[in-house]
């Protein structure tokens, strides 16, 4: 992951990736020990060792955009560690998919990536039955 940070050049810029992560890792109402870590190791090993990860302001996509998008190369490698973040905690949540949407539209980038993830949401409407509901209807149709 070193590569992902090594070109933010200002404060700006790190203030701005660091914000966004933790927007990432706050948007599901749960800051997981697994977001914890993986925001602290890029925190104190890669940006900065001094930025307080859990006081960080909330930030919008269009600030994503306007800062980190002037550079594509920074603008991928956040969206690269975002999605990182993301799934830290194993779930991906409807709320990670919608602000990395955001952030991806602020950024003028497309990543099919996330529209495979999305593919993966759980859509509570639909409740498939189970395996074992299935196994039994085809043993009674034989």
């Amino acid at each position: 992951m070193t590569g992902a940070v090594q070109s933010l050049e200002t404060r700006e810029e790190i203030s701005t990736w660091m914000r966004g992560l933790l927007k990432v890792a706050w948007v599901d109402g749960h800051f997981d020990e697994q977001e914890q870590e993986l925001i602290a190791s890029v925190t104190q090993q890669e940006v900065d060792p001094n930025t307080n990860y859990q006081s960080q302001e909330n930030i919008q996509p269009e600030e994503i955009g306007a800062v980190l998008g002037k550079n594509p190369n920074v603008a991928e490698n956040f969206m690269r560690t975002a999605v990182m973040v993301a799934l830290a905690d194993g779930v991906y949540s409807p709320s990670e998919d919608e602000i990395l949407h955001q952030f991806c539209d602020a950024l003028g980038l497309r990543v099919q990536a996330l529209e495979s993830l999305r593919e993966t949401l759980e859509d509570p409407q639909s409740q498939q039955p189970d395996r074992d509901s299935q196994s039994q209807e085809l043993s009674q149709a034989r």
